[in-house]
This record gives C-alpha cells, structure tokens and sequence, in this order.
C-alpha cells in the first residue's frame, strides 16, 4: 500500500472518529472497523490506526484553537452552526496545516477536498477548500 493510500485510509478514519466523539464526546468504545467505505476495510493497517489515533489526538489537544481558526476565517458561519462533518474535516485540516509540517499543506487541502466529496454533500468542497486556504495564506 502507497504512503498516499495509507494517509487517506488514516485521515478518513480520523474523521469518522472524531464524527463520533464530537457527537458522544467518548470514543473508548469505537473500533477501527467503523470505517465506512467496504472497499477500504483492507486498507486498515496498524499504520493507518497509528496515523489515525495522531491525527484524532492531536486535532482533540488543539480543539480550542482550531475552533478559534474556523471561525475567524469562516464567513457568515460559526463553528457552532457548522455542520459536524465538515467542522471535523476542518478541525482535523487545521491540525495538520498547524502542526504537522512534514505533509505539505497543499496536500492537507486536496485530502480535505476529497473527505469533503466522500462525507458530506457536493457543495461543502467550496467552503471548506476556502476556509483551509485562507488559513495557509495567513497562518503559515
């Protein structure tokens, strides 16, 4: 499996992870089986669930932060109104233009897309790719 496929696997099962815990606020119970795409449950390797655990641990640490970002650069929407899906693809993004250097942050955008296309409806792409390129313009 290529790197790229591994982090997709990895940052779509973050997604689907914090998608849970933004809902229960607990995810000690979720396994990584909760990946929803049939065509991807043999893409779930131990790198990918370490990956995945980084990415949700991480994103969850900086929660506050990476709120304070979306909605300052979010126009006419609060994190609050938001929709959980692409307020988690945001938040996940976020951490990963923030503190994740070693993947470039045009790459953090284009997965963001893709989450986007997967999970939630065909419009959110627009904002979303807006949202995380104003941040790479003024934040990084």
């Amino acid at each position: 499996m290529t790197q790229r496929k591994i982090r997709h696997a990895a940052r779509s099962l973050a997604l689907q992870k914090l998608y849970i815990w933004d809902i229960n606020r607990d995810i000690s119970n979720v396994s990584e089986d909760i990946i929803i795409d049939e065509d991807a449950e043999d893409l779930i390797s131990e790198e990918v669930v370490i990956y995945s655990n980084y990415l949700v641990e991480g994103t969850k640490e900086h929660l506050e932060a990476l709120d304070d970002l979306i909605d300052k650069y979010s126009k006419n929407h609060s994190v609050k109104t938001i929709g959980k899906i692409n307020k988690n693809i945001l938040r996940l993004s976020i951490f990963s233009l923030l503190y994740n250097k070693e993947v470039h942050p045009n790459i953090v955008i284009d997965e963001a897309v893709k989450l986007s296309l997967e999970f939630s409806d065909d419009v959110s792409y627009t904002y979303i790719n807006g949202v995380l390129d104003s941040i790479k313009k003024k934040e990084l």
